[in-house]
C-alpha cells in the first residue's frame, strides 16, 4: 500500500473539519515516531501527511516501506481518529487523542520512585489524601496504597502496550531529553 486516507463521498466525511482531521493524523504521526515506530527509515520514506495533493482530501502518503505491523497500527489508529473527528457524538474511539510522547521506561522508574518517596513521609501522603474526605488516616493509607499499587499495574500495562521491552540499547537520558524538547515547544507555543 503506497498511502491511505479520506476525502469526499467517503461516509461522514466533513470538509470544515479536514484540518482537525489533518492535525489530529499529524499528531498521529509525531507520537508514532516518538515510539520509534519509523526507526530505520530515512527521512525521504517517512509517511508525511499531504492534503489536497493528488488525491482530493487527506492521505498518509509513504506507508509502503513500513513494517506490516506498524503499518497496520497506523491505519487503526488512523480509523479511530477519523471516527473521533467526523462522527463527534459517537461514542470515542481513539486512543491517541492527544499529541505527546509514549508511556517509556523512565516514567516508571521516576513515578514509582516519587510515589515511594511520598508514601515514606506520612504528612505528604496525608496531604495528598485529604481531598478524598476518608474517614480516618488509616482508611487514608490504606487508600492510598491500593492506588499506588493499581498505579504501578497500569503504568507496566502502558510500557508493554509501547512495547518498550524490544527497544536496546535503553538510554533514560534521551528519554528524559525527548521530554526536554517537546516541553520546550509546549513552553514556546503557549507565549505565542
Amino acid at each position: 500500500m503506497v498511502n491511505f486516507g479520506y476525502g469526499p463521498g467517503m461516509k461522514g466525511w466533513d470538509d470544515k473539519k479536514a484540518p482537525l482531521l489533518a492535525q489530529r493524523l499529524q499528531a498521529l504521526l509525531k507520537t508514532m515516531e516518538s515510539a520509534r515506530k519509523f526507526d530505520g527509515l530515512h527521512e525521504g520514506i517517512r509517511p508525511y501527511i499531504e492534503i489536497d495533493g493528488m488525491y482530493e482530501g487527506i492521505r498518509i502518503r509513504k506507508i509502503t516501506h513500513l513494517r506490516n505491523k506498524v503499518c497496520d497500527e497506523l491505519i487503526e489508529e488512523a480509523e479511530k481518529i477519523y471516527h473521533d473527528v467526523m462522527f463527534p457524538t459517537e461514542p470515542k474511539k481513539s486512543q491517541v487523542a492527544l499529541p505527546g510522547l509514549p508511556w517509556r521506561k523512565v516514567d516508571n522508574m521516576l513515578a514509582s520512585s516519587c510515589i515511594q518517596l511520598i508514601q515514606k513521609e506520612w504528612h505528604l501522603v496525608h496531604k495528598v489524601m485529604r481531598m478524598m474526605s476518608f474517614e480516618n488516616e488509616h482508611e487514608e493509607a490504606a487508600a492510598f496504597s491500593a492506588w499506588r499499587v493499581g498505579m504501578l499495574e497500569r503504568m507496566e500495562q502502558e510500557y508493554d502496550k509501547n512495547e518498550w521491552a524490544k527497544v536496546e540499547n535503553y538510554n533514560p537520558r534521551f528519554e528524559l531529553w525527548e521530554d526536554i524538547q517537546h516541553y520546550n515547544e509546549l513552553v514556546k507555543k503557549s507565549h505565542k
